[in-house]
């Protein structure tokens, strides 16, 4: 039984081939999101078929189509109502089942990518054998998903649990790209981190001023190397981040929180601080286990193949 995966980023798509629960092949894509989700589509099967036909020695269907995406997707009919800004913005106006079917695909099974990444953990990584757990996914934005006595949380539209990056963290705030106020990301997420060390008292003067490119990865270098900036940008982000998980454990009660997404490298650092943002400030007077994710960035491979296999059955 093979199952065709993949799970669609901003700015990859990873694209991979599930057999026996276990990845058989993988293939990172650049995503190209400006050009809509048609487009990627077409790119991906055109991958699938290809993996396949190299795996298997010939061409036969798959057994079961599984694709994760950002965005708020109905766990019911599959409709998506949104997707995040300059990420497959043609998705709301299209059936994906048609997109999939015009690429020669039937049985498709499709959901969100952090619902997705929670499922591939919940059933073999960081969060097995525990009926209540939460995803918090630091990548480009906060992403997040719940799941609830062994079930995932979704809601009427697959809102619920979701988008705690675009919770409020100050009602007096700047508007968001989303149109809320004061969103958590405004003030610690990639894609809002160049415009934050700019707009920072003494940006010129910080080593970040001479990169290239400001990301994550170099402000946690330089604020390594004592870069006073940098380290202010760190700070500033994890009690951001801590937030976050405080608010989740408020909303959901969870036995486990799992920090997966790019900025999970840093979980020597961020883990501590988390759990002692949790023991100061939570209600929850026991113990709430926080973990690294065990899978990577194949979570949501894993997640959406099992979710897809089960739908098929």
């Amino acid at each position: 039984m093979v199952i065709w995966v993949a799970d669609a980023g901003g700015t990859n798509i990873r694209v991979g081939l599930l057999h026996e629960n276990k990845l058989c092949a993988v293939e990172v894509i650049p995503a190209m999101a400006n050009l809509g989700l048609r487009e990627a589509v077409k790119r991906v099967a055109a991958r699938w078929t290809y993996m396949h036909r190299q795996f298997s020695g010939r061409q036969v269907p798959a057994t079961a189509v599984g694709l994760a995406l950002p965005g708020i997707v109905n766990p019911v009919s599959g409709r998506i109502y949104a997707t995040p800004e300059a990420k497959y913005d043609d998705a709301p106006s299209k059936n994906v089942g048609r997109l999939m079917a015009g690429a020669g695909i039937s049985h498709a099974f499709w959901c969100n990518d952090a619902h997705a990444a929670l499922a591939g953990e919940y059933r073999f990584g960081a969060a097995r054998g525990v009926k209540n757990a939460i995803m918090v996914t630091l990548g480009t934005g906060i992403g997040s998903a719940v799941m609830i006595n062994g079930h995932p949380l979704t809601g009427e539209h697959g809102l619920a649990g979701n988008i705690i990056g675009h919770s409020t963290m100050d009602v007096f705030g700047a508007r968001c790209e989303c149109g809320n106020i004061g969103c958590a990301e405004l003030y610690a997420s990639t894609w809002r981190l160049e415009t934050l060390v700019k707009g920072m008292d003494g940006f010129r003067k910080s080593a970040l001023a001479a990169e290239g490119v400001i990301d994550y990865r170099n402000v946690f270098r330089h604020a390594d190397h004592g870069d006073s900036l940098a380290m202010r940008l760190v700070e500033k982000s994890i009690h951001v981040w801590s937030a976050v998980v405080c608010n989740l454990i408020h909303q959901y009660d969870p036995e486990l929180i799992v920090i997966g997404g790019g900025l999970a490298q840093q979980h020597r650092r961020l883990l501590p601080a988390f759990r002692a943002y949790v023991q100061k400030h939570s209600w929850a007077k026991w113990r709430i286990k926080i973990r690294k994710a065990a899978l990577g960035n194949n979570a949501g491979l894993l997640g959406v193949g099992a979710l897809a296999a089960e739908k098929r059955n």
